[in-house]
């Protein structure tokens, strides 16, 4: 699992000062990316490789709100891969500094390759890069 601590920004909330559905997504976003340019992967390494990361359908479950300025943290695990390796469900869940759960976000991410618009098997250099975040659950059949 892979773990990242945030602080509730002025545009992550709404009217009521309740972090909004688009900060929730942006922060599954950003610590995937995140996680990715820790093992040597940025934005621009990725482009360079065609590769992409492609979200096919995002889902948010909610337990408690978090609020503006309010510390928090986000972890990362990739929970099932489908279709043979081209895509893959992960969990960020998100937890207050209670360690309370506040929510949960479920998303189905494809590798893509950028030059021919397509789903792609991950290059075993990058699954490898998950191999130790969920035990071995993308290099189970490569």
């Amino acid at each position: 699992m892979y773990k990242k601590k945030y602080k509730v920004r002025g545009e992550d909330v709404n009217d009521f000062m309740i972090m909004k559905n688009t900060a929730y997504l942006f922060y599954a976003s950003h610590i995937r990316k995140t996680f990715l340019l820790e093992k040597g992967f940025s934005n621009f390494k990725l482009n360079k490789l065609k590769i992409g990361l492609l979200e096919e359908s995002e889902n948010i479950q909610y337990k408690k709100q978090l609020i503006f300025t309010q510390s928090f943290f986000v972890d990362f695990k990739v929970t099932k891969v489908r279709d043979l390796e081209k895509v893959m469900t992960t969990e960020n869940n998100f937890y207050d500094e209670k360690k309370e759960i506040c929510a949960t976000v479920y998303s189905d991410i494809a590798w893509y390759d950028l030059g021919n618009r397509r789903k792609i098997f991950p290059p075993k250099y990058l699954a490898m890069c998950f191999n130790d975040l969920n035990n071995n659950i993308l290099m189970q059949s490569l």
